[in-house]
């Protein structure tokens, strides 16, 4: 039994080349700040529900240097977490708009990669 599998690849890194206008260098994707202002607001909000759990659970001695110190860390991951996710959203379509007016196309060391067997 005889079977061929031709398998082909261009390796898109560095065989393409992106036309575009000289000398205008790629903008930042903003996926760090949409990442880190998601975990701080994560833990803005978990932080938050702690401060309710401190208020339900605890003793009454307990309860407010516990609900205070998860409020104050709740807010705190909030105020940094938002802002971070709203620039990284603005970074975000500057460089959705920039991507729009690149083009790919293979350049001139593309590579063809292939593999063929037989039984």
């Amino acid at each position: 039994m005889r079977f061929a599998l031709p398998l082909v690849a261009a390796l898109l890194v560095p065989a393409t080349a992106r036309a575009e206008e000289p000398g205008r260098d790629e903008p930042p994707t903003g996926i760090p700040w949409i990442v880190g202002g998601s975990v701080a607001m994560g833990a803005g909000v978990v932080n938050l529900v702690g401060a309710g759990l401190c208020f339900a659970t605890l003793p009454s001695a307990q309860r407010v240097p516990c609900g205070a110190t998860s409020i104050g860390f709740g807010v705190a991951g909030l105020a940094i977490g938002i802002p971070l996710v709203i620039v990284g959203a603005d970074k975000r379509a500057a460089w959705s708009k920039w991507l729009d007016k690149v083009t790919v196309q293979p350049g001139k060391d593309a590579a063809v990669v292939g593999f063929r067997g037989a039984f």
